[in-house]
């Protein structure tokens, strides 16, 4: 390798590149190992011997490199000065300032990064790109350098949300306990009718159903403990029941505010989505050609699909979707960032996702990068890193 030192001499660029390239691909990964510190050294130490330059990394890898990416918040973004930031896109520029790399950043959606990857538009693309099986059919992808998981984003409950106390109310447990209190309503009725219907005074007189009317009416006043006195009932046998009911009816009401009350409370305190399970039953949303909306898609659950996450959170805050189900540090990010207080996250997280740097099948890239990443992951900087974009700790 040390003749491409003397490229001048011997050969041209070009040859040299070939020879680099070819040496790395046939070795083993000791040799790999060998062969690439001699590169990094060329790299060094050739603008300092040759006049006018030398064997560059870029020169060896080929034109500067297209990086595809998106915008992901944090994990890749525009900055106030219109470059590209954040978790991924440092940790990218720390790779490739170590490896020497010259690059470029190009802008495109998921499906044309993956597309791109595929094709060879891209050399390599790096955002917040998950790894999962049907990408790795196509593309390669380096080594995980970020483990999460999907989160379920949902509005943060308002104890004044009429639309959650009528859910409460419109429950089998409140509806069957009223439809069995206005039974007794009417058997109590229709017993004192009975008793007290061929007396001439006129309280629960007349045709049958002016007189059971008269008794149901008799039968709810005295429920509620109102008592207006317009219906009396004066035989003995009238007033026994009217005894039997004034006792019943107030374990009757009690078993109802109960009901009602239980329900009410536990719709105020019991979120509307505890997890993964309740999804199927409520509106949900996720971003177009994510892995979460892939998720979906194989757990059944019809959900609708947003061009981002913002849209998607917005569509939460309003009321629009129950649910928006994502990648849960982009969720947590933004909803910091510009929903607290209206959005929050349920607690946990499902479908765990690993986030990778795309390659094109078989790229020479993969190997070196893969080695400067391992390093770089596990280093003081990267662990500051995330604290300072994610605010999470290791």
């Amino acid at each position: 390798m040390l003749r491409c030192l003397h490229v001048n001499k011997d050969q041209s660029h070009e040859e040299c590149r070939e020879d680099l390239s070819a040496e790395m691909i046939q070795s083993s990964d000791a040799g790999v190992s060998r062969r690439y510190l001699g590169l990094t050294i060329i790299c060094v130490l050739a603008p300092l011997i040759l006049a006018g330059g030398g064997a560059r990394c870029d020169e060896v890898w080929g034109e500067p490199l297209v990086v595809g990416t998106k915008e992901a918040v944090p994990f890749a973004y525009k900055n106030d000065k219109g470059e590209w930031d954040g978790v991924s896109i440092s940790l990218w520029r720390r790779i490739a300032e170590q490896l020497g790399l010259n690059f470029e950043f190009r802008e495109a959606d998921l499906v044309e990064l993956i597309d791109g990857v595929h094709d060879g538009t891209f050399d390599l693309a790096i955002a917040a790109l998950t790894i999962s099986h049907e990408r790795e059919s196509i593309i390669d992808f380096s080594h995980t350098y970020y483990t999460t998981g999907l989160g379920i984003a949902v509005a943060v409950q308002d104890r004044a949300d009429w639309l959650r106390v009528a859910r409460g109310l419109l429950t089998p447990k409140v509806f069957f306990t009223i439809v069995g209190l206005v039974l007794i309503i009417i058997v109590f009725g229709l017993l004192v009718w009975l008793f007290e219907r061929r007396h001439g005074d006129g309280h629960f007189g007349g045709d049958a159903k002016g007189g059971l009317g008269s008794g149901i009416w008799w039968s709810v006043v005295t429920m509620t403990t109102v008592g207006y006195g317009d219906k009396i009932p004066i035989t003995p046998a009238g007033r026994a029941v009217a005894v039997i009911w004034m006792f019943a009816s107030i374990i009757a009401l009690s078993i109802l505010t109960a009901t009602i009350a239980t329900a009410l409370t536990v719709e105020s305190l019991h979120p509307l989505i505890d997890g993964p399970e309740d999804l199927p039953s409520v509106d949900v949303g996720s971003v177009a050609d994510s892995t979460a909306a892939t998720y979906l898609t194989k757990q059944r659950v019809q959900h609708r699909d947003f061009a981002d996450v913002d849209q998607g959170l917005q569509a939460v805050a309003n009321g629009k979707i129950d649910a928006l189900v994502y990648d849960s540090p982009l969720l947590r990010y933004s909803i910091r960032a510009r929903y607290q207080g209206d959005v929050t996250l349920v607690p946990g997280t499902i479908e765990v996702q690993h986030y990778g740097i795309a390659f094109s099948p078989g790229s020479r890239l993969r190997e070196p990068i893969n080695r400067v990443l391992l390093q770089e992951i596990r280093s003081l900087w990267w662990r500051d890193l995330l604290y300072s974009q994610l605010g999470e700790t290791l």
